[in-house]
């Protein structure tokens, strides 16, 4: 299974953060050193180190290495170091964001992706609302009745292949 099938990420909620249908209840929290985003799709957390460099780029993630700084009000963000898919480098991907109050009921989010595998960099923006909802829990599986079957399913290819194959393993 992926991971985005197992639950554990989804790349279009993470750097740059776009909506997805629902989950978009975003928590910021801010400590002298640190900003952390919560998003409630997955319960995908991001942790921005302020005041910082960038780790070596041996150190990647999906989401990246982030760094932020303050210039006046708004909060600027630059990601790097990030992986294509895990273990696999993502060379040259860069995205700069930018929180900036709108009012006292709005922050507007801005971003920037250099990408190498476009000729220009591509830029978007959205408002996200002031909100004192709660996160909903992400419950990704629970209740999925189908997963025993899909899990059945790929046993029963397992023992196809390995008897196809001479592997002697059989697997209940």
């Amino acid at each position: 299974f992926s991971l985005g099938d197992r639950c554990l990420y989804i790349g279009f909620v993470t750097v740059p953060v776009r909506p997805v249908v629902y989950n978009n209840m975003k928590t910021i929290v801010q400590t002298d050193d640190h900003v952390l985003i919560n998003v409630e799709w997955m319960h995908w957390s991001r942790i921005i180190r302020l005041n910082s460099v960038h780790l070596a780029p041996e150190f990647r993630s999906l989401s990246g290495d982030s760094i932020g700084w303050w210039e006046d009000d708004t909060l600027i963000v630059e990601t790097t170091n990030f992986f294509a898919l895990p273990g696999v480098a993502r060379e040259g991907l860069r995205v700069v964001e930018r929180f900036s109050p709108l009012d006292k009921d709005r922050l507007l989010y801005q971003f920037t992706v250099y990408d190498p595998d476009y000729t220009t960099p591509y830029s978007g923006e959205l408002p996200w609302p002031k909100s004192t909802a709660k996160n909903y829990e992400y419950a990704c599986h629970e209740g999925n009745y189908s997963m025993a079957n899909t899990l059945r399913g790929a046993r029963f290819l397992e023992q196809q292949w390995m008897a196809e194959h001479g592997e002697g393993v059989q697997h209940d």
